[in-house]
């Protein structure tokens, strides 16, 4: 099942960051994490796919913003690994 962790109401300026640690599940397939103002507007869609449909260790990455759905970027780099704890 995906985890999904979702911050609205964010409002990132140019300079700040965010930090995220978490563990990984043994068996994972994906997990999700979403920043932005609201469901409509998105700045950055984060979704690590360890094994999920048609994609294996492919981290996505795309943002909205009035609703629509930007390009989706498909990363190959990926640092993941099941049963482990990580901070990105």
């Amino acid at each position: 099942m995906p985890q999904n962790f979702k911050v609205m109401n964010l409002n990132l300026q140019p300079g700040l960051g965010v930090k995220v640690t978490g563990d990984i599940l043994p068996n994972p397939q994906r997990f999700q994490i979403d920043l932005g103002l609201d469901e409509n507007n998105i700045g950055l869609h984060f979704d690590p796919r360890f094994k999920f449909l048609y994609d294996n260790n492919i981290i996505m990455l795309n943002s909205k913003q009035g609703g629509n759905w930007g390009e989706e970027q498909r990363v190959t780099r990926f640092p993941y690994k099941a049963g482990t704890t990580v901070e990105s």
